[in-house]
């Protein structure tokens, strides 16, 4: 993950994880209920993509399942009118940022602290609207195709967390 993908990254995990409007979050904490919140982020360090949730023991395991499903169809996973509207208003919020002066150096530390490069807010955005179809299902395979090497971390002080079955 470089970069040049990091607004791919930024509408992908907006797209599919981040809460209210992402496919995972939906599905695990608006309609199955196992989640009370959801968070991801992308590791530049390990090259991971890492989700933390909140739930009780008892769903991690069909959270697991939810994840790997999907990561496994695009074409299930993927709106394109949901892409758009989302693209848009991403590159409305970022544009309204720029008058933050704040913001633009919060972002510039970030890019060079992650990516030893900076990266302008400005190219930023327009990166960001030029994204497409293709750029987000590279980067979703790229998911799917690593998802064998899931590592699960659970912290628990319930005895139960010696029970879970995680396939």
């Amino acid at each position: 993950m470089t970069l040049e993908n990091r607004p791919v990254r930024y509408f992908l995990q907006s797209l599919f994880l981040k809460l209210p409007e992402g496919v995972l979050y939906n599905r695990l904490r608006n309609e199955l209920g196992w989640v009370y919140g959801l968070q991801s982020s992308f590791d530049q360090s390990t090259q991971t993509l890492n989700l933390e949730l909140s739930c009780e023991i008892k769903y991690i395991a069909g959270i697991v399942d939810e994840v790997k499903k999907l990561f496994s169809d695009f074409a299930t996973s993927y709106d394109d009118k949901k892409a758009k509207i989302l693209r848009d208003m991403t590159v409305k919020r970022q544009e309204m940022a720029q008058d933050e002066p704040q913001i633009l150096v919060d972002f510039l530390v970030e890019n060079l602290t992650e990516f030893g490069e900076a990266l302008s807010f400005s190219e930023y955005v327009k990166t960001l609207a030029q994204i497409d179809q293709a750029q987000i299902k590279e980067l979703f395979d790229e998911i799917g195709a690593n998802l064998d090497k899931m590592r699960v971390v659970v912290t628990s002080n319930k005895p139960e967390i010696q029970d879970i079955a995680i396939s």
